[in-house]
């Protein structure tokens, strides 16, 4: 996976969206 140019292991990318959801959920 690519993020913002930056190749990203998968287990990283996992947990970078569950930290976005969270953040989502809360607005």
């Amino acid at each position: 996976m690519t993020l913002f140019g930056y190749r990203v292991p998968m287990m990283a990318s996992l947990l970078v969206w569950c930290v976005l959801w969270e953040i989502v959920g809360r607005l």
